[in-house]
């Protein structure tokens, strides 16, 4: 029994409140839209980011990007990457979110560390999470 998209349940993360302040960036939402929606295999490898100094809104043009493009994403997701506890933390609610193994990972990443393979559990959740 093959399952569909639609009959998948729609996910999302994305731990922020929509600002109802926000404004402009329509120029940096509308070709980061075209970006991803040019060609779905080519945005799976080919990542899109959003850079620059901090304070001059890389965030809440992500957030309104989440929040402005929903109904075209069957899941949305959200790590925050403040410090490598918080980013494995975040891949963790991802993890139940999507219902994975990796749910009830508890050690921290100092145990995962000492077993001399940096960041062991978070590389392949981190590129499981990169091409969903």
């Amino acid at each position: 029994m093959e399952t569909s998209l639609l009959d998948l349940p729609f996910i999302w993360n994305i731990p922020y409140q929509r600002n109802p302040f926000f404004t402009g960036r329509e120029e940096v939402l509308t070709h980061l839209y075209d970006s991803l929606q040019a060609d779905h295999t080519a945005a799976l490898i080919q990542p899109q980011g959003l850079s620059g100094l901090g304070g001059i809104g890389k965030t809440q043009t992500a957030i309104e990007y989440a929040y402005r493009y929903q109904q075209d994403y069957q899941t949305l997701l959200w790590a925050r990457a403040d410090s490598e506890s918080i980013l494995f933390s975040d891949f963790i609610l991802i993890a139940q979110a999507l219902n994975l193994p990796e749910k009830d990972e508890s050690r921290s990443t100092t145990n995962c560390r000492s077993r001399n393979n940096v960041g062991c559990d978070l590389i392949p959740l981190g590129c499981l999470f990169s091409i969903i």
